[in-house]
């Protein structure tokens, strides 16, 4: 009788627990938590989606997180990851954001309604069919390049264009009299 006590009571104390992550086993998806004087085996980690749909985001080792056992056996538990230790990245109730070990940011602010990437080197999006930026305005802050035909469906305006080495604007010509035809222009 007082062992089933005993038992039932270590089982009722393993249902929900916090632990801190140790070590992390990123093929198998796996963690070892230390939860007071206890080093957990291997347990599987949660993740928002895990069927047709997959998400991924890894926990960390010295990550705060819940260590969940329906039946109070340690060794059938799963960890939900995530507790903050430190301060949130935010206090902002209306920002949802992402923030990278590298400094990279994705937030987005829903009172504003405003999305916004920082701290990224390079971004990379590929489409089999196309791309569509749906605006009344776009502006690219520095060089474009475009690696194939450029169409334009409506007026294209420039302060200069260069064709063939020759400037649209700047360019001389060879006839300087006033009414002449004009002869082609020279490379300036």
């Amino acid at each position: 009788m007082n062992f089933k006590l005993s038992d039932l009571s270590r089982r009722l104390e393993h249902i929900v627990r916090l632990g801190t992550i140790e070590k992390v086993d990123l093929k198998k998806a796996l963690v070892r938590v230390k939860t007071g004087d206890i080093l957990t085996d291997w347990l599987p980690i949660l993740s928002l989606r895990a069927g047709t749909t997959k998400t991924w985001s890894p926990p960390t080792m010295g990550e705060q997180c819940v260590i969940l056992s329906a039946s109070g056996e340690m060794t059938t538990a799963v960890v939900l990851y995530g507790i903050y230790a430190s301060n949130a990245p935010s206090s902002n109730g209306d920002e949802h954001l992402i923030e990278f070990e590298d400094g990279a940011i994705c937030k987005y602010n829903q009172k504003t309604h405003r999305l916004k990437f920082t701290g990224i080197k390079t971004a990379y999006v590929q489409a089999s069919e196309s791309i569509i930026a749906d605006t009344p305005n776009f502006i690219c802050t520095g060089d474009a390049r475009v690696k194939g035909n450029l169409k334009v469906d409506g007026v294209s305006t420039a302060t200069d264009h260069i064709s063939s080495g020759v400037s649209g604007k700047g360019h001389p010509h060879t006839s300087p009299e006033t009414g002449a035809s004009t002869s082609p222009p020279l490379k300036g």
